[in-house]
């Protein structure tokens, strides 16, 4: 599992914070219960093994507020600090793992740290990393339920130029040293994964260094890792996502979209994949791409999910085109077949934004996703489609509530077959609300 602050624009998310209230939910799903009474941002999910969920949301400038959440939904405590980056997410049973930032004198320096709590409400005590001159939203955490973790921050070094810093740490022990996996060029929208088994990806979007990239490097949290991995090319803007599944199989993705002055080539939605027996990525695949012609739009990162066998599911938010005067931007997922290639995407919604889906143990995928998110964002439909089984396809829409805003998180309680709660932000009312499949 993983924490990031999602790829929208600043446009974007001052606009989330401007909007009148309505909420409903049809069955399977329960009537949404709030969490918060204050405005919130980029909200994260997750459980451990033993059914403590941890939910937290970004509030104001820095700093999060976090909440524990049974698998039946009830939220059990709430903490808030201005330091929390992010997490708490769980890091094996009854443990969970921040990320934390605190300011740190001039020239916009932050100390970079970490803290280890409990899933009952503890955030820890700030252990230190490195004080850089942090950029903007560049930092990732990610942790298994083991308790192997990982933490990538990028330091801007001014001019467009940055450095990438990253660590790791053993289950049980404390994070290493951090140390620079790329020093050239400029980094952005980093992201990381860890399994169980202390196998780890780390990605970014490089410019500045030859022609526009995704990069990535792997290894194991006991080693210091393979060489720069160069995972596919980009038409200068990409966000970023990855994934290690339980099995070792390894997904970098990323949605990608011109970054020159004409901004004539549309969106494209590429993967490149390793398999569990390799830390070397295979050339990456084209997934998707937008009609020539299409909006170029501010898309999120891909995101990604799998069950057990590794068979891994995608979706995403793709560039479209204007509609009667309003922009149009279809959500749509693809899934892996047993050569890891991402099939044919099968189309969600003709006008939507994908939120992060989840996947149950059996293979269960959940993907929540809104209709339409023209700015500013007013109260907007939140449905799921769900497929229960790596062969079946995705079953018919299903109704959530109709007072979301495009900050959408799922995850699913432990079990075999655990049940999917959905933790989103509200789109007039701005608080944060959660809701679970009963059905």
């Amino acid at each position: 599992m993983s924490a990031r602050i999602p790829a929208l624009s600043t446009a974007a998310l001052a606009a989330a914070l401007l909007v009148p209230a309505a909420a409903q939910a049809a069955p399977p799903w329960t009537a949404p219960t709030q969490l918060t009474a204050s405005a919130g941002l980029d909200p994260s999910l997750a459980f451990d093994g033993d059914g403590n969920g941890v939910a937290s949301v970004r509030v104001g400038a820095m700093g999060r507020e976090a909440f524990g959440v049974r698998a039946d939904g009830t939220k059990t405590w709430s903490r808030a600090a201005s330091t929390l980056g992010a997490g708490p997410i769980p890091s094996g049973s009854g443990r969970t793992i921040s990320l934390r930032l605190q300011k740190a004198g001039g020239a916009d320096r932050v100390l970079v740290g970490w803290s280890e709590g409990t899933t009952s409400g503890t955030i820890g005590t700030l252990r230190p990393l490195r004080t850089v001159p942090l950029r903007t939203s560049e930092y990732a955490l990610a942790a298994a339920t083991s308790g192997d973790a990982a933490i990538a921050f990028v330091e801007e070094l001014g001019g467009g130029r940055s450095r990438l810093w990253f660590t790791t740490r053993r289950a049980g022990g404390t994070f290493q040293t951090p140390r620079i996996i790329r020093g050239t060029g400029s980094q952005r929208s980093v992201w990381v994964s860890v399994n169980d088994r202390g196998r780890y990806v780390v990605a970014w979007s490089q410019n500045g260094t030859g022609d526009p990239r995704v990069e990535a490097r792997m290894g194991r949290t006991s080693g210091r890792g393979n060489g720069l991995l160069n995972a596919g090319p980009s038409l200068g803007v990409a966000r970023v996502s990855t994934l290690v599944t339980g099995t070792g199989r390894t997904t970098v993705a990323w949605a990608t979209e011109d970054g020159g002055e004409e901004q004539n080539e549309p969106t494209e939605i590429r993967a490149a994949v390793a398999p569990s027996t390799s830390f070397v990525l295979r050339p990456s695949t084209q997934i998707d791409r937008a009609a020539d012609g299409a909006l170029e739009g501010d898309v999120p990162s891909p995101s990604l999910a799998a069950g057990a066998s590794g068979t891994t599911t995608i979706a995403y938010t793709l560039s479209g085109r204007f509609v009667d005067n309003d922009a149009r931007t279809p959500v749509r997922v693809s899934r892996q077949d047993a050569r890891a290639v991402f099939g044919a995407p099968v189309e969600l919604t003709a006008d939507g934004t994908h939120g992060e889906i989840t996947a149950s143990p059996d293979g269960t995928v959940t993907v929540p996703y809104v209709l339409g998110a023209q700015l500013p964002f007013t109260d907007l439909p939140l449905q799921v489609a769900r497929r229960t089984s790596v062969e079946s396809a995705f079953g018919a829409p299903e109704a959530v509530t109709t007072d979301a805003s495009p900050f959408v998180v799922s995850a699913s309680a432990p079990g075999t077959s655990g049940a999917p709660q959905i933790l989103y932000v509200r789109g007039a009312a701005k608080d944060v609300a959660l809701t679970r499949r009963a059905g």
